[in-house]
């Protein structure tokens, strides 16, 4: 299955794509999806994969951003199966950006692989890559994120930053930031870490009366949330209630009632 998006100069739009909602398993290769921005253009885009989502997905996203076109990807996955997304977005115009933000849990027994490369083919670019996974007891992550920068590029500005929680210290994570950096005039920097739950937080949590298993899952969510937009927390309609219904199945508890203005 392919889906195509262009957006045409100077418009802005929003796309809300809900991963696996209307496909069962994929048997004939992973669902193609291609969006084209033309110059001065700008799209936020929506990624939501919960675990009532089939058990085996595969998704291949290529994005070509054209001059002075702007990119957001806010992705939160939670898969029931297997999941596994390649990403190819290419900065084409001078001016043009990218960024993505991602909130990923790896629940139990289950897998999710990143692959994504952000391409620098023009001059004065921006790319920004952020991904947050919680990672459950025998799940298993794996996000992988290289930015290239071919020779000849000037005024480049990259950043990448992976990060990892594992409460209970059980699930199987890989981080893999890489550069490949080709030309001289480019300011980058990468990095990615893995830790447990800081016990100072915990501790602050459990000594105002609240449980451990509360207060892990209220800092788990903590964690999954820095990467979820501001306008969408505060209720950006069926963006906020969709966010709210995927991160209630992946930490087992009841969504939040959206209230409408």
């Amino acid at each position: 299955m392919t889906h195509a998006l262009t957006i045409a100069a100077g418009h802005s739009s929003t796309w809300l794509e809900t991963l696996g909602e209307h496909e069962a398993q994929l048997a004939g290769g992973p669902r193609e999806v291609h969006i084209r921005l033309a110059p001065d253009s700008r799209l936020t885009h929506y990624r939501l994969l919960g675990p009532s989502g089939p058990s085996e997905l595969a998704d291949r996203l290529t994005v070509e951003i054209g001059a002075g076109a702007t990119y957001e990807q806010r992705m939160l996955a939670a898969p029931a199966g297997q999941f596994r997304s390649e990403q190819t977005i290419r900065l084409q115009g001078r001016g043009a950006s990218a960024t993505l933000g991602a909130a990923c849990v790896a629940l139990p027994q289950t897998q999710l692989d990143l692959d994504i490369r952000v391409i620098h083919d023009a001059d004065d670019t921006v790319s920004e890559q952020r991904i947050n996974v919680l990672g459950a007891d025998r799940g298993k992550a794996t996000a992988q994120v290289e930015t290239q920068v071919p020779p000849g590029r000037h005024g480049i500005r990259a950043n990448q930053l992976l990060r990892a929680m594992q409460p209970g210290g059980k699930a199987a994570i890989a981080l893999r930031p890489r550069l490949s950096i080709l030309s001289d005039d480019v300011v980058c920097r990468h990095g990615a870490t893995t830790s447990a739950l800081r016990e100072d937080e915990l501790h602050y949590l459990r000594s105002r009366g609240i449980p451990r298993e509360e207060a892990v899952a209220m800092l788990s969510e903590a964690f999954l949330r820095q990467m979820l937009p501001d306008d969408a927390k505060g209720g950006e309609g069926e963006v906020h209630g969709l966010i709210e219904q995927v991160l209630a199945l992946a930490l087992q508890r009841e969504p939040e009632v959206v209230h409408e203005a």
